[in-house]
């Protein structure tokens, strides 16, 4: 599956929805992105349909686990004050798509980061050049 698969209607659906969860992530996580590494915040309406992504990206290389450590909650919680409380987010980087112990403990940094900033996690993915991959978040509705 691609963004090439996306139905016409993709923007009117909530990103929770498994049919266009990937495939969103494949149109709106750029190449270098994925070759140089970084996160992808998708903010969200809370019908859960995609607003305006957001990358993190650093030009000297994969963004570093002590910045997203130190930056996410107050970044999060920034949000959540101006009206954003639900996200997808996605973690751009060079490789496959199978899921790494890096990914697992980014992972717990994005699910503590959003209950400590009171934002929603809605869905979580990995997404490399040679594809995209939803990771389980625990959520009843998960995308994945």
């Amino acid at each position: 599956m691609s963004f090439e698969d996306l139905p016409r209607d993709w923007a009117q659906r909530p990103l929770t929805d498994p049919d266009i969860f990937e495939d969103v992530v494949d149109l709106v996580t750029r190449e270098k992105s994925r070759a140089a590494g970084a996160i992808m915040l998708l903010l969200c309406h809370p019908d859960g349909r995609m607003l305006q992504p957001i990358a993190i990206e650093d030009d000297t290389g994969p963004v570093a686990l002590e910045v997203v450590d130190d930056g996410l909650r107050a970044l999060l919680s920034g949000l959540v004050q101006h009206g954003m409380e639900h996200v997808v987010i996605v973690i751009a980087r060079p490789g496959g798509v199978e899921v790494t112990e890096q990914d697992r403990h980014l992972k717990a940094v994005f699910e503590a980061g959003c209950c400590a900033a009171g934002m929603e996690l809605l869905g979580l993915a990995v997404a490399a050049p040679e594809g995209v991959v939803a990771i389980p978040t625990g959520r009843s509705s998960d995308a994945a």
